[in-house]
């Protein structure tokens, strides 16, 4: 005799047993992916307010008002007891939230607490600060072929240096990491003495800049400076940034743009003449037009290059590329007040674990 079983109704059950799991692994992969994004933005307001709050130290009333503030620019509130200091030396954001699932709740998991903490810190001025003009380069050598510039505070290059030019005049340490060809003979004169030196970096600090800007801060394409401009702080252009005017107005801070910086000036005109600015190009050239012209601040771009194009431009505060090209007579001077105020303001302050 021969039986025969109908598994039929079995498998209509294991069917529809594997199909609750199934959809029970999408809710939880749908609630786990809404809770690690909303993590992800939390860390980044979390950085952004600690970074604001640390380019105010020592001051900690102001670090902690703009740290609240730069919160509630990304959408959390941040109470005065999420915030701490450190020697007024540093600043610890926290924050937490409830994130509400969509389907935890049918298994009785509704949604869970986050937090997160960011520290930053107010540090010293970076060594780049210690120089007038600054070529990053480990292929390309410093080259001066023009003739009368004057430089007054320390030279550094990562390649060689090459002074063609005649009646230079260096009035701090010429570094240079692999040879000089200095022509002595032409005039130039180097006071302070040249040595041979290590590589050093260009700091990169773009990414603490970008996390300074408020949305009403942020241009989303190329930006013309004209008459009526006005600086107070920081913008970030994420683009070309090509400056027509003269004697802008404002207290200073820094233009930092994705792209090219064109700089065109009159004779005997004034940028930001009161004022201390840092024109910083992220990935393109910094180029400074016009004779005579007169800029106090500093010029920026790691990985690009810095041209002083235009004839006898003076420069107060300092000259930093991956490339530095001169093409007429530049008068440049570092100045401490001007590096006190951009680097400490705004570069010095740094995420700290």
């Amino acid at each position: 005799m021969t039986f025969q079983t109908d598994e039929r109704g079995g498998v209509a059950v294991f069917t529809a047993l594997m199909l609750v799991i199934l959809l029970g692994f999408a809710a939880l992969t749908v609630d786990i992916g809404m809770l690690v994004v909303s993590k992800w933005q939390m860390v980044a307001a979390a950085d952004a307010a600690a970074l604001a709050g640390a380019s105010c130290l020592p001051d900690t009333s102001t670090a902690r008002q703009e740290a609240k503030y730069y919160a509630s620019l990304n959408g959390y509130s941040l109470p005065d007891n999420l915030i701490s200091f450190s020697e007024n030396k540093k600043i610890t954001v926290n924050l937490t939230k409830n994130i509400r699932f969509l389907f935890g709740g049918l298994i009785g998991i509704p949604g869970a607490d986050v937090s997160v903490s960011a520290t930053a810190e107010k540090g010293g001025l970076p060594r780049i600060a210690d120089y007038a003009v600054f070529s990053g380069s480990e292929v390309s050598p410093l080259t001066i072929t023009t003739d009368w510039c004057v430089v007054n505070g320390a030279v550094h290059t990562n390649d060689a240096i090459n002074v063609s030019g005649n009646n230079n005049v260096f009035n701090g340490v010429v570094e240079y990491v692999d040879y000089p060809v200095l022509h002595w003979d032409n005039g130039n004169q180097y006071n302070e003495g040249v040595v041979q030196t290590s590589v050093m970096e260009i700091p990169d600090y773009s990414d603490q800049w970008e996390a300074l800007c408020s949305p009403a801060q942020i241009y989303g394409e190329d930006l013309t400076i004209g008459d009526g401009f006005r600086l107070d702080g920081g913008i970030w252009v994420q683009g070309n940034v090509t400056v027509t005017a003269d004697d802008l107005d404002g207290t200073g801070g820094y233009i930092l743009a994705d792209g090219d910086i064109t700089i065109n000036g009159n004779e005997g005109s004034y940028l930001f003449a009161d004022d201390k600015v840092c024109f910083y190009s992220k990935h393109g050239n910094i180029y400074l037009n016009g004779d005579d012209l007169y800029f106090r601040g500093i010029l920026y771009a790691p990985e690009g290059q810095v041209c002083l194009t235009g004839d006898r431009p003076t420069i107060e505060g300092s000259v930093i590329g991956d490339t530095i090209s001169y093409t007429e007579a530049a008068h440049i001077t570092r100045d401490q007040e001007v590096i006190d105020a951009i680097f400490s303001g705004y570069g010095a302050a740094r995420l700290v674990n």
